[in-house]
This record gives C-alpha cells, structure tokens and sequence, in this order.
C-alpha cells in the first residue's frame, strides 16, 4: 500500500518485512501506546490481549513459527484455512470474530507506525468465507468417550504441572469458560456468612454484553482447598489464579490424543459441556442457566439434551379407581 511504498523510498537500507514474531511485539508495545494516549484510547486492554493471544495461536495452528514472516499469517489463504479449523466446533460467526482479531495486526495505524521503524507491513482483504453457520446442537457423549475423558481428567493430577489440572477443574467442576478461567482472581470467591461454601461470582465476557447474567456458585470443598494449594499465594498477591494464559493450549493438545478427539477444535470445551448437562439432568434448567449464565435456549440447544433426565418417576396425574383395576 502507499504508506509501505513510501517507507521503501525513505527507508531503503533498513525496511523489511518483520516476521511474525516481530510484528505481535511490535503490536503490543504501539498498541499500548495508543490505548494510553487520551486523544485515542483504543484499542483497549483486552483488545490487545486477544489480538496478542490469537495471533500466537492462529499462528502455532498453521504450523507457523514466530520466526516465519508476518504475511504468511496475515493473507487470504491462512485466513481460509483459520476459518475451516474454528468452524468446526463452534459457530461461523465465532470462527469469523476470531480471525478478524488477525485483521488488528495490519490496521492502517499500526502500518504508518511500523514504516516509521522500517517494516514494511501491508493490509489484507479478508476471505469470503460465505455465510457464518450456526455451531453444532448437543450431541451427547458416548460411554466410551466419557471414560476416556474421565480417565485423562484424573491423570492430570499427577501431572507436573499443577496448574494443568486445577484450570481443567475449574471449567469441568463449575463449567467456566477458558477465556474467563484465566481472568479469575480473589475477588470472583466469595464468603458469605452462614454458608459453609466458598462461593464463584463472576460475570461471563460471553454473556455481559446480553444478558449480563451474573453467576453465583457455591465451589465443593475439594476443588476450594485445590485452588487454594495451587493458586492461593498469587490470589493473595492480587494476581489471576492462573498464571500461564496459554494454559488450555496445552490441555487441548493433551486431551485431543488421549480422548480420542483428534479432530476436534476445542476438546476442553467437552468439560463445560459435560458439567452443565450433568447440572441440569441432576438439578434442573434452571440450576443450570444459573451456573452456566446462559438462557434456557442455548443450555437446550448446545448443552443438553432436554428430553433425558435423571430420577424420572410415573406420577398419578389423575386417581384410577379400585374398581377399574379389578376389571
């Protein structure tokens, strides 16, 4: 573009085209730069961290090193490919927002301050990807997918990473979602007087800007006294519970093999799916929607099979008479 045409002329000796490593430092660094400028403020925080964190994905999902150049990731062709990957266990439009995270990494801003330092960074059209699907409805697992999931949940306790196995808890106990797993600190649990549980209170990223439903759930005293052990210094020090944001990267690399769910996109998602149909087949709808914070309409579309309960009893709607029953 014109702004890169006229770096080259000026910049001759120095302008390059940064890798991909390169380009998300850079990113991080201007983009901080700006949010803190009052004639800006955008983007904000956590627009930077996403951009940051899908950009490293996006890229490690390509097969991509960060020392491979920017517009590898940063074309049409990738973005096609991102989009078939994300499509496959969550809806089209997910899929889309996710790769248009990409699209910050050449904005025409970020571009005349990369020329400025020699690098020659161009924009991209994103694909036509046709229209966004819906995500797939619940598709209840098998018993052997259970056990296998089951099996690889449980080994995580011996893993040597203990932060591996609390953050799968979290979302596979009170069906968190990662993105705000990671977000987590000592203010979302809370004591309330009278009530022998720690409680979870948050609010969804999904959810807040719909219903902003807020979530308030009592923990078991197991999975507390595990946060406590791994996470309780960094909770005390005002930090997030989890300390590597990357952390459901490697758990979905982990329980794809070993649950066999080679192919699927976000294998850790199962655990939310699988805590919020056992809630509501255990204790209803409505315990569910207020664990999950979602409506009743996404709990039964992707989430549960409303037609299968648990403990279903014949009841007597209507008297039969002794005499009838005698015929």
């Amino acid at each position: 573009d014109e702004c890169s045409r006229r770096s080259g002329q000026t910049n001759a000796r120095t302008t390059r085209v940064p890798t991909i490593g390169e380009l998300i430092e850079l990113y991080e660094v201007l983009a901080r730069e700006r949010a803190a400028n009052p004639n800006f403020r955008k983007p904000t925080e956590t627009t930077i961290n996403n951009v940051i964190w899908r950009a490293k994905i996006s890229a490690q999902d390509l097969g991509l090193t960060m020392s491979r150049p920017y517009n590898e990731l940063c074309c049409q062709e990738s973005m096609k490919k991102l989009f078939a990957i994300y499509s496959k266990n969550c809806a089209g439009t997910t899929a889309w927002l996710y790769i248009m995270r990409l699209k910050q990494l050449t904005a025409r801003w970020f571009r005349l301050k990369c020329a400025e330092r020699g690098f020659v960074v161009e924009a991209h059209d994103m694909p036509d990807v046709g229209n966004a699907s819906r995500p797939p409805e619940y598709r209840m697992l098998t018993a052997e997918q259970k056990a296998k999931i089951e099996a690889w949940y449980v080994s995580l306790a011996d893993h040597k990473d203990p932060e591996m196995f609390l953050a799968a808890s979290i979302v596979a106990q009170l069906a968190v979602r990662p993105c705000d797993v990671i977000m987590l600190k000592a203010e979302n649990f809370v004591r309330y007087p009278d009530d022998e549980f720690v409680h979870l209170v948050y609010t969804p990223r999904k959810t807040r800007e719909s219903s902003n439903r807020r979530v308030d759930w009592p923990i078991r005293p197991a999975l507390w006294q595990q946060i406590e052990a791994v996470a309780g210094e960094r909770l005390a020090r005002g930090e997030t519970m989890i300390k590597q944001r990357q952390i459901f990267d490697k758990l979905n690399r982990a329980m794809r093999p070993a649950c066999g769910m080679e192919t699927w996109n976000k294998a850790v998602y199962e655990l939310r799916k699988l805590c919020i149909d056992t809630v509501r087949r255990e204790q209803g709808v409505d315990a569910a929607v207020a664990l999950s914070g979602d409506r009743r309409e996404t709990i039964d579309r992707y989430y549960s099979d409303p037609y299968k309960m648990v403990g279903i009893k014949p009841l007597e709607i209507l008297p039969i008479p002794a005499i009838a029953l005698k015929k």
